[in-house]
C-alpha cells in the first residue's frame, strides 16, 4: 500500500498566516511608520541579531524581509525570509525562504529539486517558530539606550 498523496491543508495554512501576521505586528507596532527594525534574540548561549526591513509598501500589501544575522565563524546557516503582509485580510504569508521564490503550494515527490510536498507550509511553520522565538527571546535594539561616556 502506497503512501497517501499530500493534500493542502488551506484552513491550516490560513489560520497559520493570520497567527503570523499578528505576531508580525506585535513584534512591530510601528510598522506603518518605521522602514527598518533591529532585534537581539539570545537562544541559549547564542545571540542573533533580527533585522525586519520594508521591501515594498502598497494600499494593501507589505513586503518585509526578515534576516537573521550570527557573528562571523559560525557554521549554521540562518534563515532569510520575505513575507507578504495582507492588511485587508490579515495574513502573513512567506514568499521567499533563502532567495528561492515562487514555492508551490504542493509537489510531487521525489522532485528534481527534492523539495517536499509541503515545502509552502513547512515554510510558514518555520516563520512562525521564529517570530515566536523573537516574542519570548528578543529585545528590540532599537529601544535600547547605550549609555554616553
Amino acid at each position: 500500500m502506497g503512501k497517501a498523496e499530500y493534500k493542502v491543508d488551506l484552513v491550516e495554512l490560513q489560520a497559520q498566516c493570520e497567527t503570523n501576521y499578528a505576531r508580525i505586528l506585535k513584534l512591530l507596532p510601528d510598522l506603518a511608520e518605521k522602514e527598518q527594525a533591529h532585534m537581539a534574540v539570545r537562544v541559549g548561549s547564542r545571540q542573533f541579531m533580527v533585522t525586519f526591513t520594508v521591501v515594498e509598501r502598497c494600499k494593501y500589501t507589505t513586503v518585509l524581509s526578515m534576516n537573521y544575522e550570527q557573528g562571523s565563524g559560525s557554521w549554521l546557516v540562518l534563515p532569510l525570509f520575505q513575507v507578504r503582509l495582507y492588511h485587508d485580510v490579515s495574513m502573513a504569508e512567506v514568499i521567499s525562504i533563502q532567495k528561492q521564490r515562487n514555492t508551490a503550494p504542493k509537489y510531487p515527490y521525489p522532485n528534481p529539486q527534492m523539495l517536499q510536498p509541503d515545502e509552502k507550509a513547512q515554510h510558514n511553520r518555520l516563520l512562525s517558530e521564529c517570530l515566536v522565538n523573537c516574542l519570548e527571546h528578543g529585545y528590540d535594539l532599537d529601544m535600547v539606550s547605550i549609555p554616553s561616556q
